[in-house]
């Protein structure tokens, strides 16, 4: 590990921005993150939900809740993108949208594949960043 390297990761600032978690009010109707994880969870009304870990480079990392409202409509979109099984996306790049539904809040739902290795859309990340 480089001088540099070590430095960095203790920089505070570096450490806010990289774990910081966003709201979605603190992003823009379209946005580009990597999928961390995706898991299912009951949620506190008792309802099943599908939760998706998104990071945002330089910004920091955002949870979005997929209620039955929205499971089918994110299922098409990713079946639209190739996808035949959740697991498959995490590490991938995409670009998000905001998208609203007939009732309910708004989502942010994946619309284009731009990259599928989680090391690769860091580094392209990192090189668009310098």
């Amino acid at each position: 590990m480089s001088e540099k390297e070590k430095v960095e990761l203790y920089d505070l600032d570096k450490i806010e921005s990289e774990y910081r978690q966003l709201r979605v009010s603190d992003v823009e109707e379209v946005f580009t993150g990597i999928v961390e994880s995706v898991y299912w969870r009951v949620d506190r009304f008792g309802n099943d939900c599908l939760f998706f870990r998104v990071k945002i480079p330089r910004k920091g990392t955002l949870v979005i809740k997929y209620t039955k409202l929205w499971i089918g409509e994110l299922a098409r979109h990713l079946k639209s993108l190739g996808f035949k099984n959740l697991k498959e996306i995490e590490g991938c790049r995409f670009e998000f949208k905001l998208m609203t539904a007939s009732r309910g809040y708004p989502r942010h739902i994946p619309v284009r594949r731009l990259d599928s290795s989680f090391t690769t859309a860091d580094k392209l990340i990192e090189k668009e960043g310098e």
